[in-house]
């Protein structure tokens, strides 16, 4: 099993058709996910996000070398803490909607393990 996740489209293994690629995987009370779907940002931030996102994009046409805005990211403290809230809250919410008690997030580089609002949280 494959959970998508915001890379994936860009890279297809050599043997896809042993895969079932999925967006989400949900068994007993956990689900696990990717979670770049969860990144949507709270609005005071979200000109800041946009800005991101479109340097980002047209980074990928430029003729150089792939860019990766994880780097940027994971060294301002400041939007790994944004990323990691908006993130963790989403995820919390998708698993309390899904009925389950455990979310297996991604996306983030940043683990972590908590409990919010009673649902068992853990990122890579």
């Amino acid at each position: 099993i494959w959970i998508r996740g915001n890379h994936d489209p860009q890279y297809l293994p050599p043997w896809p058709s042993r895969i079932e690629f999925v967006d989400s995987y949900s068994e007993n009370g956990f689900v696990i996910l990717h979670g770049h779907d969860f990144r949507n940002a709270h609005p005071r931030n979200r000109f800041l996000i946009q800005a991101f996102r479109i340097f980002y994009l047209l980074k990928q046409f430029l003729p150089a070398e792939p860019f990766i805005l994880n780097p940027i990211v994971l060294r301002l403290p400041f939007l790994q803490t944004m990323l990691r809230r908006h993130v963790t809250a989403n995820a919390v919410q998708y698993a309390r909607e899904k009925g389950k008690s455990t979310v297996i997030c991604g996306h983030t580089h940043l683990p972590e393990e908590c409990v919010r609002d009673g649902i068992k949280y853990f990122t890579e």
